[in-house]
């Protein structure tokens, strides 16, 4: 909200011409339009199931479905209603108050935690003012303030209200469901996405009328008699969190829209892959002997007195050149091609041949033309080899180095007993795409950072390297917006600010400890607000001062502390 470069012309051009855009609902979606739109639910991060037996329960038995024999009547204990988010206007506790006390009434076995007070903004002080008026004193409502520690709240809750009057797709809902909580909360924005009514919980009107509170206190009443039906909602709530919220889940679809935009390196292997070599040898062999294919090695597939003649006949002129494709292998290169995936076929030559090397040559230039020829790399080690998945009918592979890679194995009879240790198994090329997707959603080698100065696949085809990013011009950092503001007390300013001047020099450390120092100074700030007072150094003799206390920051020159003075009317 700070950011200058920010305008509403640079938002528009960015919905249009960006290759993805990712909203965090259709309702977001559909307001903004992009030209590619990709939607996405926000995560909740996963949770400790030993403290949510529900949350167990499911996962243990997730097709379980309630008969309507398990619904009955309320327990008759204590039933607690959780309100969590910081105490606001727009998150509306004063209406949730008002809801709460109609549908309580006289009733002892009830009750209402609101938890997220948090007095570091003026309109902060003045609503919690507003709740603590219409709470007035009752026993049954508890205001708590504003904590990380929520699941000691979420572990005490039987349902989980929300009457909020502005927001997208609340956290709290997807951390309630994933908790096994019901939920009863308004129908704005994305919610309807999130929640189906009489499902995981209710949704009610978001008017503070008499009509609103009648149905809030209403369905709050429902849930608060009836403790199976909490437990058939807090069931399709945890149903739903690992369907849609589980943090997984976000991790593939953000991994699976990397892909698509990142042009993955595909390398595929030629015999028994590309090439059909078992239906090429056992034309040529021509029923000399039975052929027993439950070995990698030919020759070891026929009886030991042909093994010599098994060896000599692929060892011949024309061989490997005569080779027929495997049904389909083609085509899905070439579609492999269209949808921007970069392929290499990458196949080790049989050092025994002298034919060999150059009729794999020949084979490519024939059935998929010349402009193919500079994809194709021969080695005698696929370990060394970089890309993203490799297709090989080979059981094991391995070389000298740890590939970078994961394995699609391509189905044979000869790997048919393999464990495939995690690996996909492609039958084979009708659907090949499928598999590709998921081997690269999952794929840990994704994970790894690649650095850009290594060789990367070029657009046309064959390989280019790309410039360091070390090469970059000051006219070019000048069009970059300034972190600088972001970067406030941390250790990387002054590093990040020397860069920025020319200086090539980088940031001491690792990138994961400035990570975990700027999510710290996050934190503070959620939890004591976000003005400038958050952040500075200062902030301790800052906030006496703005308590009353008339002692200042201990040094004695302002200017030298580097502190704007802002001048304000009192």
């Amino acid at each position: 909200r700070n950011d200058k470069n920010l305008t509403a012309d640079t938002v528009s051009r960015a919905l249009k011409c960006c290759a993805a855009t990712v909203s965090v609902c259709r309702k977001q979606q559909e307001l903004y339009g992009p030209t590619h739109g990709e939607v996405i639910y926000v995560a909740t991060p996963d949770v400790d199931s030993s403290r949510f037996p529900l949350l167990q329960s499911v996962k243990a038995t997730p097709l379980h479905v309630d008969t309507p024999a398990e619904l009955g009547s309320g327990s008759g204990q204590l039933v607690t209603f959780l309100c969590m988010g910081i105490v606001c206007p727009r998150k509306n506790q004063a209406f949730t108050v008002k809801c709460f006390k109609e549908m309580a009434g006289d009733r002892t076995d009830v009750r209402l935690k609101i938890v997220g007070v948090r007095r570091s903004r003026d309109y902060e002080i003045s609503y919690v003012e507003t709740v603590e008026r219409a709470v007035d004193g009752d026993s049954r409502i508890e205001l708590h303030d504003v904590t990380h520690e929520v699941d000691g709240f979420y572990a005490e809750a039987d349902i989980v209200v929300l009457a909020s009057l502005n927001e997208v797709t609340p956290m709290v809902l997807a951390e309630a469901m994933a908790r096994g909580k019901p939920v009863v909360t308004t129908g704005i924005a994305g919610i309807p996405e999130m929640v189906d009514d009489g499902v995981e919980g209710f949704i009610c009107g978001e008017e503070d009328s008499s009509t609103c509170v009648e149905q809030w206190a209403g369905r709050m009443s429902e849930l608060a008699n009836n403790a199976s039906l909490r437990t058939r909602m807090g069931k399709a709530g945890v149903q739903r969190y690992m369907k849609q919220f589980c943090l997984q889940h976000m991790v593939d679809q953000y991994r699976k829209l990397a892909v698509k935009l990142a042009r993955p390196v595909v390398l595929v292997d030629m015999d028994g892959v590309l090439v059909d070599w078992d239906r090429g040898f056992l034309d040529t062999w021509a029923g000399r002997s039975p052929v027993d294919r439950s070995h990698y090695e030919m020759e070891r597939c026929v009886p030991a007195d042909r093994y010599s003649e098994a060896v000599q006949l692929f060892r011949s002129e024309g061989f490997f050149r005569s080779l027929p494709e495997m049904a389909g292998g083609i085509n899905a290169l070439q579609e492999m091609i269209r949808k921007g995936y970069e392929v290499l076929i990458v196949s080790a030559p049989l050092a025994e041949s002298q034919y060999c090397a150059q009729e794999k040559f020949d084979w490519v230039r024939e059935h998929l033309g010349e402009e193919w020829l500079n994809r194709v790399v021969l080695t005698m080690d696929k370990t060394s080899v970089r890309g993203d998945v490799l297709i090989d009918d080979r059981p094991i592979i391995s070389g000298l180095q740890r590939p970078i890679w994961s394995q699609i194995l391509f189905d044979a009879p000869y790997n048919q007993e393999v464990d495939l240790a995690g690996r996909h198994r492609l039958v084979g090329w009708n659907n090949w795409e499928a598999i590709l997707l998921n081997e690269l959603a999952t794929n840990p080698a994704m994970d790894a950072a690649k650095d850009v100065a290594d060789t990367f696949p070029s657009a046309s085809g064959g390989m280019k390297r790309i410039r360091s990013v070390t090469s970059v011009t000051s006219e070019e950092i000048a069009e970059l917006r300034d972190f600088s503001q972001e970067l406030e007390c941390t250790s990387y300013l002054k590093n990040y600010q020397s860069w920025r001047r020319g200086r090539s020099r980088g940031a001491k450390g690792e990138s994961w400890q400035a990570i975990a120092d700027i999510e710290s100074i996050r934190k503070q700030m959620f939890l004591d607000g976000d003005d400038w007072s958050s952040v500075h150094v200062y902030r301790s003799a800052y906030q006496n001062w703005r308590r009353g206390n008339a002692k200042g920051s201990k040094d004695s020159d302002v200017n030298d502390a580097n502190i704007p003075i802002v001048s304000q009317p009192l």
